[in-house]
C-alpha cells in the first residue's frame, strides 16, 4: 500500500488526492446513477479525430482528450484507491465500469487555478465519460499501479498548498465523508 507520504513520488499531484477524497461521496454517488441507468451525459470517443472541442481548442486538444492521453500513457504510474476500484493520475481521477463500457474520468483543476473561494470552488471537478468498445485498453497491470487505501487516508489529517497564502487541511473522518479548513501560511 502507498502512504500519504510516499503518494509525492508518485504522478499524482496533491490536489487530486484531496479533492478525491473531498469528493469521493459525490463520486460513488455519479457512478451508482451511471450503473442505473438514471445519469445522462455526453459520452465522448476515445479518439480525439473529429471532436470539436479539440478543433477549437488553442492546444489542438480539449481538456477531456488531455485526461484520456494522461490515462493512456504508458510511462505514468497510477494509483489505486482498493476500496473503490479507482485510480488517480496526475490530474485525474477515473473508473472503469466494464457493465457499461464506459470509463469515467474527473478532471481536478489545480487550485491556484481558483479565483474566488467557496466550497463550491475549492471541491471543483470536471466530469468526463467516454465510449470504450475494448476496455482491454485501459484495464492496468499491477507493475503499472500503486494501491492506497482512501478509508487510510480519510483517518489522518492531509496538509497540502492551497496558494501563496493558504495551505488546506483535511479533518479525519471516520464515517466516508471528509470535511476540509484553510490555514494561513506562517511567513
Amino acid at each position: 500500500m502507498v502512504s500519504l507520504e510516499k503518494l509525492d513520488s508518485y504522478p499524482v499531484y496533491p490536489v487530486t488526492v484531496v479533492k478525491y477524497l473531498l469528493n469521493l461521496q459525490k463520486i460513488k454517488k455519479i457512478v451508482s446513477k451511471i450503473m442505473d441507468e438514471k445519469f445522462d451525459a455526453p459520452l465522448f470517443e476515445i479518439k480525439r479525430e473529429g471532436c470539436q472541442e479539440c478543433e477549437n481548442s488553442p492546444r489542438g486538444c480539449c481538456r477531456a482528450h488531455t485526461c484520456i492521453e494522461r490515462i493512456f500513457d504508458p510511462q505514468l504510474t497510477h494509483i489505486y484507491d482498493v476500496d473503490n476500484n479507482i485510480y488517480l493520475i496526475k490530474n485525474e481521477i477515473y473508473k472503469v465500469l466494464k457493465e457499461e463500457n464506459i470509463l469515467l474520468v474527473f478532471y481536478c483543476p489545480h487550485t491556484k487555478l481558483i479565483q474566488q473561494f467557496s466550497d463550491r470552488n475549492i471541491r471543483k471537478m470536471e466530469m468526463f465519460l467516454f465510449d470504450v468498445p475494448d476496455l482491454k485498453v485501459v484495464e492496468r497491470k499491477d507493475n503499472e499501479t500503486h494501491q492506497f487505501s482512501s478509508s487510510e487516508l480519510m483517518k489522518k489529517p492531509i496538509v497540502m498548498w492551497f496558494n501563496e497564502h493558504f495551505e488546506l487541511v483535511t479533518e479525519p473522518s471516520n464515517n466516508g465523508k471528509i470535511n476540509y479548513h484553510l490555514r494561513p501560511i506562517k511567513k
